[in-house]
């Protein structure tokens, strides 16, 4: 069997290729291409399997065009835990056709918190999106749908494409075939969001130059928000009320509440191609028809539930160290305060001690009297006149001067 040697696309990483291989997959990065296709249907529509593990979409692939599959990481949250793209191209890479997946936003602008200096993808300041660490939802502004396609073409190309960006002309065109799917998803995102939603089909014709070439191509999307209702009872302001102070509480423990996003797509796909390009008379053709033909496989949702667990194990045993650390910062703080509170009450003892000491010399003096000590530690008490005092037995003698000759027998007391 002779082998080809090529470079992944995604990675730049080496592949060896068997001349008999219909597909490969990255083994540094994973991400898998159509070689061969022995289905020469004009329509072709083909399951796409992912990591071995079973079909993630169902889309059509104009022939001789190729796929990978990518990460969409801007866009994840709590509500969409695996966010993967689809990019297809024909093998000369004269047009470019990418779907983003489904995703829910809380429209809020990216702002600059403690989690912002860190260098964490999806966490720093900037930019169209941020993760909230704490609950979870992906910050991104809401645009009006013109608004919204401008943004994204804009930073799509830009990331496609070197070189300086111009300002796209953008017009809206019929996207009758989006209907059905607006209204599927004006479901999913009303239950996603725990609200009625609003939906905004559209789809759009678009010209932009980049690095000095011109291209054109088409946008499409759909947008769902949480429908606003000026005439809200005050019950249900106070439900709403509730509902933040839970997602709050959610958030001070690491987990997601039910309100933390508001709005969302179904998905986004632009086609792009050079203007002058072959591709680009049939770009719209080969646009509308994987737009209706792709589908998500079981695996898609398979990879969204095994994501949210693990999140939800990780949330869960930050919630459990959290707790823990409390529960040592409290103990620790008690340990603290009695051993301040003891390093006090022994400050006031020796002081109370040195007052005591103050208070007998004082009164000592005022008696006129002076403390003597004899070598077993007894103590007996002399009038101030003497300076040297004797002891034999139970008899004492004073002296001012020392000079008396006394017996053996008789011994002086130290002060």
């Amino acid at each position: 069997m002779e082998y080809q040697e090529v470079k992944c696309r995604n990675c730049g990483s080496p592949m060896r290729v068997p001349d008999t291989a219909e597909r490969i997959r990255c083994p540094y990065c994973g991400t898998e291409y159509i070689l061969k296709s022995h289905n020469n249907q004009k329509n072709s529509v083909y399951v796409i399997n992912y990591g071995g593990r079973g079909a993630l979409f169902q889309s059509y692939l104009p022939s001789g065009w190729d796929y990978r599959v990518f990460d969409d990481n801007d866009s994840i949250s709590t509500l969409a835990t695996v966010c993967k793209g689809l990019q297809v191209f024909p093998q000369d890479m004269s047009a470019q056709l990418l779907f983003y997946p489904f995703a829910f936003y809380k429209d809020s602008a990216p702002r600059t918190s403690i989690f912002s200096s860190l260098g964490i993808p999806g966490l720093a300041s900037g930019g169209e999106y941020q993760l909230d660490p704490m609950s979870m939802a992906c910050n991104c502004r809401w645009l009006d749908l013109p608004q919204y396609a401008r943004r994204r073409i804009i930073g799509i190309v830009s990331h496609l494409l070197p070189g300086s960006i111009s300002e796209p002309e953008i017009y809206p065109v019929s996207g009758e075939a989006l209907q059905p799917k607006a209204l599927l998803f004006q479901q999913t995102a009303s239950r996603k969001l725990q609200k009625q939603t609003s939906v905004f089909p559209g789809k759009f014709a678009f010209r932009i130059s980049a690095g000095g070439q011109l291209y054109e191509g088409f946008f499409a999307t759909i947008l769902a928000r949480v429908s606003k209702n000026p005439n809200a009872s005050s019950g249900d302001r106070i439900t709403d009320f509730l509902k933040k102070g839970t997602a709050f509480m959610g958030a001070m423990y690491g987990i997601g509440g039910p309100d933390t996003s508001n709005w969302g797509r179904a998905f986004e796909a632009p086609i792009l191609s050079h203007s002058s390009g072959s591709a680009a008379s049939s770009c719209e053709a080969v646009f509308d028809h994987f737009l209706k033909e792709l589908k998500y496989g079981p695996l898609y949702f398979a990879l969204q539930d095994e994501e949210l667990q693990r999140v939800r194990q990780v949330q869960l045993q930050g919630a459990i160290t959290r707790q823990q650390n409390a529960i040592r910062a409290s103990q620790n703080l008690s340990r603290t305060l009695s051993e301040t509170s003891d390093i006090v009450n022994q400050a006031c003892q020796e002081h109370s001690r040195q007052m005591d000491h103050i208070y007998a010399h004082s009164t000592d003096g005022i008696r006129g009297v002076e403390n003597y000590r004899d070598s077993y530690g007894n103590t007996y008490q002399a009038d101030v006149r003497y300076d040297h005092i004797y002891k034999n037995g139970d008899t004492f003698v004073g002296s001012t001067d020392g000079s008396l000759k006394l017996g053996p027998d008789w011994v002086e007391l130290k002060k």
